[in-house]
């Protein structure tokens, strides 16, 4: 008999193999990792991971009423997919003006900018009925564990991206 150590990702399972002929025998059970007695796993979807540093440089770029625009796009960024519905191209100036407590003249200006910065992008997919939503940009906030790459790559090359890379 011989002992091996195997490291697992988090989808990944061990099953006993007998060496001799090969045959499958059952799962191991994954040791889960000692959690101490004053500690907790938190599995709640509404919580976001904020990157400190992006965060950091829309401080210096971005006024707080912008700021404080990005922190209500964080809050509003569904789980595993980072798509702030109901926002999209369609969303009225009101719409906005009311979701985000903004007058309707700034709208322009404001979201302009956080555009061209790279905060959100703005999706038309095509699925047989045109689909309009926007997505937070993941180098700045994510729900969820693991993030697409299908997703990133739309934010690989804007300028957060580049300050936090």
């Amino acid at each position: 008999m011989y002992e091996q150590t195997v490291r697992l990702n988090d989808n990944e399972k061990v099953l006993r193999v007998n060496s001799n002929t090969g045959e499958i025998i059952g799962d191991v059970k994954k040791r889960l990792n000692h959690i101490p007695d004053n500690k907790a796993l938190h599995k709640f979807d509404s919580f976001a991971k904020v990157n400190d540093k992006a965060i950091e440089f829309l401080e210096s770029v971005l006024s707080n009423e912008e700021l404080g625009i990005v922190m209500k796009m964080i809050s509003r960024a569904d789980y595993d997919t980072n798509v702030m519905l109901p926002l999209n191209d369609e969303s009225s100036y009101r719409d906005l003006a009311n979701e985000f407590k903004l007058n309707k003249n700034k709208i322009t200006t404001i979201f302009g900018k956080l555009f061209d910065l790279g905060v959100y992008a703005q999706v038309r997919v095509a699925n047989g009925v045109y689909k309009n939503y926007w997505t937070l940009n993941p180098y700045i906030s994510w729900k969820g564990r693991l993030i697409e790459k299908s997703i990133a790559i739309y934010f690989k090359n804007t300028i957060i991206a580049k300050q936090v890379s």
